[in-house]
């Protein structure tokens, strides 16, 4: 699922900018490569925002991930590291898909006990890593633009909503 969605948010876009701004396979790559990691960094971290409270302003309801039986990486980092009983409370709740604040807090409280998020925020660090190392080596952008890439790259780690 995150790479069709990254192939649609990042890579396609960034890579058609660069051929119609005529620049060359090797550059068109670097960018279609650019807007992969990002991308999957960016829907891990949408994936972790989705389920913390916050304001009305992001455009989904809190936890819907969790209410649409997602089966997302945090998701899947904690059924890994859950035992029996809470793993299978979890895909219970999964599969019931309740939209019942209560039911849904707790299915967060599992994952977030099971050090799912974190680990999926270091695997989303990863991919930022690497995107990062992407802008470093686009020698053929201008330090402005490298630096304008690179701002935006944190942005999708550190950003709340």
């Amino acid at each position: 699922m995150v790479h069709r969605s990254t192939s649609y948010t990042y890579r396609l876009p960034l890579k058609l900018g660069a051929i119609a701004a005529g620049a060359s396979p090797q550059q068109t790559a670097q960018f279609a490569a650019l807007g992969e990691e990002l991308g999957i960094a960016f829907q891990i971290i949408d994936d972790i925002l989705n389920v913390q409270p916050g304001d009305d302003k992001w455009g989904k309801a809190l936890a819907e991930d969790i209410t649409q039986g997602k089966i997302n990486l945090q998701v899947l980092l904690a059924l890994e590291r859950l035992g029996s009983a809470e793993r299978a409370r979890l895909v219970e709740i999964l599969q019931s898909r309740t939209a019942d604040p209560q039911t849904l807090a707790e299915a967060v409280a599992l994952m977030a006990g099971s050090g799912a998020f974190d680990a999926a925020r270091d695997i989303a660090q990863g991919y930022i890593d690497s995107t990062q190392a992407i802008v470093a080596g686009m020698d053929f952008l201008n330090p402005v633009d490298r630096e304008r890439f690179s701002a935006f790259v944190d942005y999708v780690i550190h950003r709340n909503r």
